[in-house]
């Protein structure tokens, strides 16, 4: 027990050292975070010390990051941030938080950015795969940050196979997939979680959503009919009136149109398409 006591406290003072060295490394040269050399160049050089490696880097970064001017260009430093939190996690895999700082620091800087966050996500799925969170990190910024719906529903669709997996993963599955324009898949999802639900309530919002989505999916046919006979998909939804549909069906407040030819999706609207 005496030595356990003695390691622990070794270990922070080593770690608090670290960390002070860092910082003032970091006032000394300025804000400037350099690339870190490969993962496996750095697990031949730990050794059994690559946990304590990987949480040196990470005390590093988050020193650069700690010590960053207000109106610091992000896109200046998102390369080396996400090359750094890439070999910690592929050195250490099992260190939980360079996921949670990938997740607060990167995504939201450029495409690019959001793109390296959901590589480092994958690895942390990898060893972590019940990680609700981090598929939830995933999908949003294949969503939000990615504009790719359907690659976003699929994450929360495998997710929603696990056992026991929160309901609102194959829900998310489904709006997602109406929002990328596989309304079929969202429709097929709809109604397995209509048949499954007891709620009343839930039941007739299901119900309601699934009548909106074959309004739509009646729509796309329309459009693929336009095609056949013009050679083109209308690159409108009003092109269809009166010859191939009766009128365009009214999606709100549930959904918002989504054409974007030969796209044809529903998707949540903005807040503000809710406002008066």
């Amino acid at each position: 027990m005496k030595r356990l006591v003695i390691l622990a406290s070794a270990l922070a003072i080593l770690y608090a050292t670290i960390f002070l060295h860092q910082e003032r490394l970091s006032a000394g040269r300025g804000q400037h975070l350099g690339f870190v050399p490969p993962a496996p160049f750095l697990r031949v050089c730990s050794g059994y010390w690559r946990q304590l490696t990987a949480e040196a880097i990470f005390v590093e970064t988050a020193v650069f990051l700690g010590g960053l001017a207000p109106g610091s260009d992000k896109a200046d430093y998102a390369p080396a941030l996400a090359n750094n939190y890439r070999q910690i996690t592929l050195l250490y895999p099992e260190f939980r938080d360079p996921y949670y700082f990938t997740q607060g620091y990167l995504p939201h800087i450029n495409q690019d950015a959001a793109r390296a966050a959901n590589d480092i996500l994958a690895t942390g799925l990898k060893t972590y795969p019940d990680s609700d969170e981090l598929r939830l990190f995933m999908g949003f910024n294949y969503l939000h940050n990615l504009n790719e719906p359907l690659k976003a529903a699929a994450v929360f669709r495998e997710a929603s196979q696990h056992s026991n997996p929160p309901s609102v993963f194959a829900y998310l599955a489904a709006l997602f997939s109406a929002d990328g324009g596989d309304l079929q898949a969202a429709l097929t999802t709809l109604y397995m979680l209509n048949e499954a639900e007891e709620n009343p309530a839930v039941k007739d919002r299901y119900e309601h959503e699934i009548a909106l989505l074959e309004k739509a999916n009646g729509l796309l046919q329309a459009a693929k009919r336009y095609q056949a006979a013009h050679g083109e998909f209308p690159d409108t939804a009003e092109r269809l009136v009166p010859d191939y549909i009766a009128d365009i069906p009214n999606f709100m407040p549930y959904f918002q149109l989504v054409w974007q030819p030969p796209r044809v999706g529903l998707r949540r609207p903005e807040p503000a398409k809710l406002e008066p």
